[in-house]
């Protein structure tokens, strides 16, 4: 038997051997590029405005909590891709972009870039970046990735990615917390998911917005939004209680949360 494990300061997850002890494979998740229309962030606190938007800046997933499903004979892991970094006493690689110096060719518009309502504030990393070791950034990586990517299992090969489908709906109910978006948004914590009723959904905690949001993942590499609910304080933990073992002989999700010290148990009216 095995295991897959998140190596979130590193940016990657391992499979682990559970009998041997020993570590079979690791996986690296390499980067979201926010350039893309589809990967769009809100990057700053400042800007007097909430708007996903494409900038010349990269992130790194660093992932928290894992779940592993199967759907169609195929297993997959779900990600939640909160970006802790390794900020440690002795070290630490976090920094805003405002206390950086941009190389001049490859940022032509570094002055403007580094605004407090455009980069200037978002929390990226120091320890890479700087290509030719000139002691200016070529490059800027944010820390986290904002979202829930859904890798396949056995190669570790990405398959879909939520993030921008799922802070815009935060963002469209009204909870989306501005004051985060220099840093890690709606910050995915917590995933687990479940079959219910013939579909596999996905429960993805989101600590700055006390939500969960659920996405059909029935067919992994087009997730779609089912909807959101409000939890206690800064959900971590999710569990969910398949109708067997439940007490009802219903459904349950379990939702501890840490900012509140709380634990919820949510009922579906219909699942």
């Amino acid at each position: 038997k095995k295991s897959d494990v998140t190596l979130q300061e590193n940016n990657a997850f391992a499979e682990v051997a559970i009998v041997a002890g020993t570590i079979t494979k690791i996986n690296p998740l390499g980067t979201r590029d926010i350039s893309i229309a589809e990967n769009a962030f809100d990057v700053s606190d400042k800007d007097g405005k909430i708007a996903l938007g494409t900038w010349p800046i990269k992130a790194f997933y660093l992932p928290d909590a894992i779940s592993h499903f199967t759907t169609g004979g195929t297993s997959f892991l779900a990600l939640a891709n909160e970006g802790d970094t390794r900020a440690w006493k002795g070290y630490d690689e976090e920094v805003r972009v405002k206390a950086l110096k941009l190389d001049p060719t490859k940022f032509s518009t570094a002055a403007t870039l580094q605004l407090d309502a455009n980069l200037s504030r978002l929390t990226v990393t120091k320890a890479f970046g700087d290509t030719d070791g000139d002691g200016d950034y070529d490059e800027l990586y944010a820390t986290g990735g904002r979202s829930l990517s859904i890798v396949n299992a056995a190669t570790g090969a990405l398959v879909a990615n939520i993030g921008k489908d799922l802070e815009q709906h935060v963002i469209d109910a009204g909870k989306y917390d501005d004051e985060r978006s220099d840093n890690k948004g709606v910050e995915v914590e917590g995933v687990t998911v479940a079959e219910v009723n013939g579909k596999t959904l996905a429960f993805i905690g989101m600590e700055r917005v006390d939500m969960i949001a659920i996405y059909d993942v029935t067919t992994p590499a087009s997730p779609k939004f089912v909807q959101l609910f409000s939890t206690g304080d800064a959900p971590e933990g999710v569990l969910f209680v398949k109708p067997k073992d439940s007490p009802n002989g219903r459904s349950l999700l379990v939702v501890a949360s840490e900012g509140d010290g709380t634990v919820k148990f949510f009922q579906p009216n219909k699942i």
